[in-house]
């Protein structure tokens, strides 16, 4: 007989649902959880880009990579921030390739638990949405009017009342499908006609206001995208790979061909950082470790 889980008990003696353990516990959850206030006013001001490398530093600084995610810190070396700095010359050549190998995998980690409390501490809308709706920009002209048969027959309070009508008139009198939009037409005015006058007033109003937000929502997506700053760009280089990667993975299943993207960046002014990124139809992507170290001569050949 299976054995049933058991609720764990909160303080109070109130049941206390099961859910998923994090990867940080302790006093490495206890730092994070400091830095969620500078993390959404990085949020805020678009800055996160920058952030990341100053996080990541005074991660390691309170906490040893020596030391295993499931097993605690060292209390003093994290209060204080005094994690011994080993560079890189004075380690051997298996604790170097130790230390790199944890590092890449935490970092990463880190930056996912900040930003998956993203919208609970900031609501916003994404760097990308004017651009996706750009993708959509309409092409069939500015949005006609309906007429009010039209908008009485798609209303949600009248839609019904004129589907059953049209249902028992095609069945009655086995109308061919030729005539149904007629036949509907004429029901919807029927009906309209049969309202009373104030609410004949009110559903005039509301289709004349619904065909205004048509115009400004077509007129909206006319309009070209909105010049980015820097940091902008920065942030919305930080989503591409939520917004690319479900695209990258379709065109694999669809098409059974891997696609690889590529992009490239030179230095900004008073940097000398050049900015690659590589995606590919193969979760979990970035998996490509020659394309990561790219300098400046191999940066010019390919971009």
């Amino acid at each position: 007989m299976a054995k049933k889980k058991m609720a764990q008990a909160a303080g109070d003696g109130t049941p206390k649902r099961p859910g998923p353990r994090g990867n940080f516990h302790g006093l490495c959850l206890k730092f994070l959880e400091s830095k969620l206030p500078t993390f959404f006013d990085k949020v805020s001001a678009r800055k996160t880009h920058d952030w990341w490398p100053v996080i990541h530093t005074e991660y390691w600084s309170r906490i040893s990579w020596r030391v295993p995610l499931d097993q605690e810190v060292d209390s003093t070396m994290f209060d204080d921030a005094s994690v011994p700095i080993e560079i890189d010359e004075d380690l051997s050549e298996e604790d170097k390739q130790m230390k790199t190998e944890v590092m890449k995998k935490v970092n990463p980690m880190v930056k996912t638990w900040f930003t998956n409390r993203k919208s609970k501490g900031v609501p916003k809308t994404s760097v990308w949405s004017t651009f996706l709706k750009q993708l959509v920009q309409p092409t069939g002209g500015v949005p006609k009017k309906w007429n009010i048969a039209q908008y009485y027959m798609v209303h949600t309070d009248y839609k019904a009342k004129v589907d059953t009508e049209f249902d028992r008139q095609v069945e009655e009198e086995d109308i061919p499908p030729s005539e149904h939009l007629k036949i509907r037409s004429y029901i919807a005015k029927k009906f309209f006609l049969q309202e009373d006058e104030e609410t004949k007033e009110r559903l005039e109003k509301e289709n004349d206001l619904t065909h205004k937000k048509t115009v400004a929502a077509y007129e909206a997506a006319l309009k070209g995208l909105p010049p980015i700053d820097p940091n902008g760009q920065d942030e919305a280089l930080e989503e591409l790979e939520e917004l690319v990667q479900p695209l990258l993975d379709g065109f694999k299943a669809y098409t059974g061909v891997r696609f690889v993207l590529t992009g490239g960046r030179p230095p900004r002014q008073e940097s000398s950082k050049y900015t690659v990124v590589v995606m590919q139809s193969k979760k979990p992507g970035h998996d490509v470790k020659t394309w990561q170290d790219w300098g400046k001569d191999t940066f010019k050949k390919k971009f």
